[in-house]
Order: structure tokens, then C-alpha cells, then sequence
């Protein structure tokens, strides 16, 4: 289906785009593990990206500077205070994000914003993602009604 990619996929690369020309290569920053979901600085020069290359498993946050000609210099782990962090943190980073100034919202308030029904029913979906939804559902086989005694009674208790 449209945006979507299994959850285990044997790898994935990183490349720079020249906007101008048109021509793409691949970053000095890859490993042979996957790397994926990177998120730019502001100023452009540095950018962060998940990278499964210490086990295969849970991907980790490397840092990286890219130069005035585009070269990106060897990535780092995010540092963290105990060096042995890493060995037992059990979870994984997906979707890293640079940004510019602390966000301010509290756990309750974010798990309140993400399950607000009236903000998700005003969402507007990309046109595009719109028809092949319509284009996928068109292609499924149509469901008939039970009957009325197939049907699951509420129960009483």
C-alpha cells in the first residue's frame, strides 16, 4: 500500500540530493546496517539519523557534520552520561527530530492532543493517499450482512 515499508527490512541507505542538478550520492555516513529517518540542523551543516550498526536490532541516534562541499564527517552515538547505556537500553529510537528550542508540553497534555477525536476528524489527508484508498477499497471484496441470528446479542450481564 501507498507510504508504507515492512518493519524488518534487510537495510537502507543515506543519500545527499543536489537540489540544483539533480544528482545524488551516497552519504559517507552508511554502514551495512540500515540507516533511516534523518531530520537536518537548522543551519543545514549537521544532521541526525537512526542507525541500527551496533547490533542489527534497535536502531541508535548518530550525529554528523556535513562540510561547505557537501563531504559528512564520521558519524557519533549521542553520547550518554553512563558509557554503558547503550548494552542495556532496551529500547528503540525511529523517528529522531532537530530542533530549535525545548518543547514545552507535558506527558498528560501529549497523550491528550494525540487521542483528541475532534482534532483526527478534522485531519486532511494528501489527495494522492486519498485515491489509492479509494482505489484499494474499491478492489476489496464486498462484505454482505449477516443475518439477523448470526449476529453477536449484547449481552445483559
Amino acid at each position: 500500500p501507498y507510504g508504507t515499508f515492512p518493519v524488518f527490512r534487510p537495510g537502507g541507505d543515506l543519500y545527499l540530493v543536489n537540489l540544483q542538478s539533480g544528482q545524488y550520492r551516497k552519504l559517507e555516513v552508511n554502514s551495512g546496517a540500515p540507516e533511516s529517518f534523518h531530520s537536518w540542523s537548522s543551519n543545514g551543516r549537521w544532521f541526525v539519523f537512526a542507525s541500527k550498526r551496533i547490533d542489527g536490532i534497535s536502531a541508535r541516534l548518530y550525529f554528523s557534520h556535513v562540510d561547505s562541499n557537501g563531504i559528512a564527517s564520521k558519524p557519533f552515538l549521542l553520547p550518554q552520561k553512563n558509557p554503558h547505556f547503550y548494552s542495556s537500553f532496551l529500547k528503540t529510537y525511529n523517528l529522531p527530530e532537530l530542533i530549535a528550542k525545548p518543547v514545552h508540553i507535558s506527558p498528560q497534555n501529549l497523550v491528550r492532543v494525540f487521542y483528541d477525536n475532534a482534532h483526527m476528524l478534522n485531519a486532511r489527508l494528501d489527495p494522492k493517499v486519498k485515491e489509492q484508498l479509494a482505489l484499494q477499497k474499491s478492489r476489496e471484496p464486498r462484505e454482505t450482512a449477516a443475518p439477523e441470528t448470526w449476529r453477536q446479542q449484547p449481552s445483559t450481564h
